[in-house]
């Protein structure tokens, strides 16, 4: 599925109140894609669900060290 249509499908399940692990195994992990952009998608999940109020409690929220590259910290894209 292209790098457009996974965002949408994000934005649109976390803009409903699900959770974002549930995203992540079901939409974003499965997706195939660099984990980069695994972690770009799982950001825009977060943050669609901060503007729609439904963002999940702080324990919902996985540490850094498990979704970014081994460096711990997030890499510009492109």
């Amino acid at each position: 599925m292209p790098f457009v249509r996974l965002r949408e499908t994000v934005a649109m399940r976390a803009s409903s109140g699900e959770p974002l692990d549930a995203i992540e195994d079901e939409v974003i992990e499965p997706s195939g894609l660099p984990e980069e952009q695994k972690a770009a998608l799982w950001l825009y999940g977060w943050a669609s669900q901060q503007r729609s109020g439904q963002a999940a409690p702080a324990r919902g929220v996985r540490p850094a060290s498990a979704r970014w590259p081994a460096s711990g910290a997030p890499r510009a894209l492109g």
